[in-house]
C-alpha cells in the first residue's frame, strides 16, 4: 500500500518515556508503511496537549471534559474513545495499535467502526503483572479473554510469554518482538568516544579504576531486587561497588544506604539518549527481578539488552528467559534472588571471569539489535496490511 496513511497508537497513559512505541513507530515509518503516526494518550496537568516528535510523528494527549468528575471512570473512558474516533475521522487509519490491555477495548471499537486492523502489543504478561490482585485481576482476565480474539496480531516481548498467550487463548497470531534498544538512537554513545566527551561513572563516583563497579539502571521500584542488592552490597568488601541509576519509590532508601556505605552509590536518571554513555563505564549490569508475579518470572527486561549493548556482562535472576540468555551465550551469571547468593556470587568473580564474560558479550550483542528485531515487526505489519 502507498505510504499515505496514519498508524494510530493508543495509550491509556500520558505517554512520556514510551521507548518501545517510539522504536516501533520509527521503524514502521522508515519502512514506508505509513506516512504519519499519531499517539493518542491521556492529558495530565502541566503536560503539553499536542507534542510533535518529528516530522512524521505526533503525540495527542486528550484533555477530557469529564476528567474532574469523581469516580466516573467508565464515562471518562467512553469520552476518551469517542474523542479518538471523532478526531481521526478525516484520516486514513488502516491499523490501530494498542499498547496495553486497558486500551484493548478502545482498539476493538475503533477497529469495528473504522474497518481497521487491530494490533495488540502486550508489553508484559498483562493479566499476571506485578501488583494486580483481587477483583481487578479477575476483571482484567475477563477483558483480555473477551477482546483478544478481535486482534489481528498480538505482539509480546519474549518466547515464554508468547507460549502462555498461545496456550491460554488458543491463538496462532502471537509474534515475539523483543524490547531491544535502538542503539543508533543513542547519539551520545556513537561517534564521540574518541573525542573523550563521554561520561565516566567511576570518575564521577570516585571509584578507583581497579575496583569493580556493578550497575542497576532503571526504575527503582519494589520487585526489582533493590532491597536485596542493598542488603548484599552493604556486607560486601569495599572494592565491590554498586550504583543505582534511575528514579522511583525506593530512591530515598538507596540514598540512605549510599550515605552509610562507601561502596553503594546513587546516580539520578539520565535522558534515554544518554543511558548507554553512562552504562558503558561500569563493569557488570544487574537485573535481579523478584518472582512476585508470572509476568516477572517470564520477563526478559530491556535493561538486559542495554547492558549488553554497552558491553557489560550481566547478573540476572535464574528465571526462564534471562537464564536462557546466559546459558546460550555465556554473557554473565545467574543468581537466586536472595542476598546470600548475591554476596557469594559477587565475591567469587575474578578479573578473568569478568574479562571472559565481557568478550562473550562483545560477540553476542551483534545478534541482538533493533536493526534485526524490527524486521519481525515489519513482517507482522505487512501481513496485517496485506489481509485488509
Amino acid at each position: 500500500m502507498p505510504p499515505l496513511s496514519t498508524n494510530l497508537h493508543i495509550f491509556l497513559s500520558p505517554f512520556t518515556h514510551e521507548s518501545r512505541a517510539l522504536k516501533e513507530s520509527k521503524s514502521l515509518v522508515e519502512a514506508d508503511l505509513f506516512q504519519r503516526v499519531l499517539f493518542a494518550a491521556i492529558w495530565r496537568r502541566t503536560m503539553v496537549e499536542r507534542e510533535p516528535i518529528d516530522s512524521s510523528r505526533d503525540i495527542w494527549r486528550i484533555k477530557l471534559i469529564t476528567r474532574k468528575l469523581p469516580f466516573l471512570h467508565v464515562l471518562k473512558y467512553i469520552e476518551w474513545i469517542i474523542r479518538i474516533i471523532v478526531q481521526t475521522c478525516d484520516r486514513q487509519v488502516p491499523v490501530v495499535h494498542v499498547h496495553s490491555l486497558s486500551a484493548l477495548p478502545a482498539g476493538m471499537l475503533f477497529k469495528w467502526l473504522r474497518r481497521a486492523k487491530l494490533v495488540y502489543d502486550a508489553h508484559e504478561l498483562e493479566t499476571e503483572s506485578n501488583g494486580l490482585t483481587g477483583n481487578r485481576k479477575k476483571t482484567y482476565k475477563v477483558l483480555e479473554k473477551l477482546f483478544i480474539p478481535f486482534a489481528d496480531a498480538v505482539l509480546v516481548v519474549g518466547d515464554a510469554i508468547a507460549d502462555w498467550y498461545r496456550k491460554t487463548y488458543s491463538l496462532d497470531n502471537v509474534h515475539v518482538v523483543r524490547n531491544i534498544p535502538d542503539v543508533t538512537s543513542q547519539i551520545h554513545f556513537n561517534g564521540v568516544e574518541e573525542a573523550g566527551n563521554l561520561p565516566d561513572l567511576k570518575r564521577v563516583l570516585h571509584v578507583p579504576p581497579t575496583e569493580t563497579l556493578f550497575i542497576y539502571q532503571g526504575a527503582i521500584f519494589a520487585g526489582r531486587g533493590i532491597q536485596i542488592l542493598l542488603e548484599a552490597f552493604s556486607q560486601l568488601p569495599g572494592d565491590r561497588h554498586i550504583v543505582f541509576m534511575g528514579y522511583g519509590e525506593l530512591e530515598d532508601l538507596v540514598r540512605n544506604y549510599a550515605a552509610q556505605f562507601s561502596n553503594i552509590h546513587f546516580f539520578p536518571a539520565v535522558p534515554p539518549a544518554e543511558v548507554l554513555s553512562y552504562t558503558r563505564t561500569a563493569d557488570v549490569g544487574i537485573s535481579l527481578i523478584e518472582n512476585t508475579c508470572l509476568s516477572y518470572y517470564y520477563c526478559l527486561p530491556n535493561k538486559v539488552f542495554e547492558y549488553m549493548a554497552a558491553g557489560l556482562p550481566i547478573i540476572v535472576s535464574n528465571f526462564p528467559e534471562m537464564a536462557r540468555m546466559v546459558d546460550t551465550h555465556g554473557v554473565g551469571w545467574k543468581s537466586s534472588v536472595d542476598a546470600a547468593t548475591v554476596i557469594q556470587l559477587v565475591q567469587s568473580l575474578s578479573p578473568d571471569d569478568l574479562a571472559q564474560a565481557r568478550a562473550q558479550v562483545l560477540t553476542t550483542r551483534q545478534l541482538y539489535s533493533w536493526e534485526f528485531e524490527q524486521e519481525k515487526l515489519i513482517e507482522v505489519y505487512q501481513s496485517v496490511l496485506g489481509s485488509r
